[in-house]
């Protein structure tokens, strides 16, 4: 019976860890969306998946409809900015599914900007060949090398294929007590001259140092008393 008690004492803190925010968590893009990628007619764009997907580990809820944002249907201005909403405490890496078209070689003409709630930023500039590359194999740019930036899914190995390439963020302790609040994806290209989508985010989420210390002790002092007995 004291075996049992223990054991049931030891999975209700993991389940305190669990109900703390630990893991991987979808982030919703439903409200900046105005594409659906499938929908493209060119190569195989129509065989890309939807819907709840992991790639490397990491879970994607792409949206079945709608489900890209793509800067080429924001207008012809060269800075174009949208915000998607977080707002979780707790996260060290951020995941995106983000892509090109026109994709250009040229550096730093799309950067993604993580803001707190508090007013702390973390910035990454994103180059074309580097770090993000066209959904669409053979045509303006087919390379990353970043280790950053890894390709997760392809159509097929055929001519003007259509892929998925998944990107890290990796985000410190900056949001470890410090909400973070929005996303800003801002795309400095130009139509023909690399534009932006992006299909899909995810938060890894960590608990509160609080919060593990006292998972942590509760855990101690199960492991004590159950020696004792």
């Amino acid at each position: 019976m004291k075996k049992f008690v223990t054991a049931s004492l030891a999975l209700s803190a993991l389940s305190t860890l669990t109900a703390s925010g630990v893991g991987t968590v979808p982030i919703d893009i439903s409200g900046v969306v105005d594409l659906r990628i499938q929908s493209i007619a060119f190569g195989e764009a129509n065989l890309l998946p939807e819907g709840q997907q992991t790639f490397n580990g990491i879970p994607f809820n792409i949206l079945e409809g709608s489900n890209t944002w793509f800067a080429g249907d924001q207008g012809t201005s060269t800075s174009i900015t949208i915000d998607v909403t977080v707002g979780l405490t707790g996260v060290d890496k951020f995941y995106t599914l983000i892509s090109t078209a026109w994709g250009s070689l040229t550096p730093n003409l799309a950067a993604v900007t993580f803001v707190g709630a508090q007013g702390a930023e973390v910035n990454f500039n994103l180059s074309g060949g580097v770090h993000i590359r066209d959904f669409i194999d053979n045509e303006f740019s087919n390379t990353i090398s970043s280790p950053d930036t890894v390709g997760v899914f392809a159509t097929s190995a055929n001519v003007n294929y259509a892929r998925y390439d998944m990107q890290t963020f990796d985000l410190g302790d900056t949001f470890l007590t410090e909400e973070l609040a929005f996303v800003r994806f801002s795309d400095f290209g130009s139509e023909g001259v690399q534009r932006l989508l992006l299909m899909g985010a995810t938060a890894n989420v960590i608990p509160e140092p609080s919060v593990a210390l006292s998972s942590l002790f509760g855990f101690a002092a199960l492991l004590f008393v159950r020696r004792r007995t």
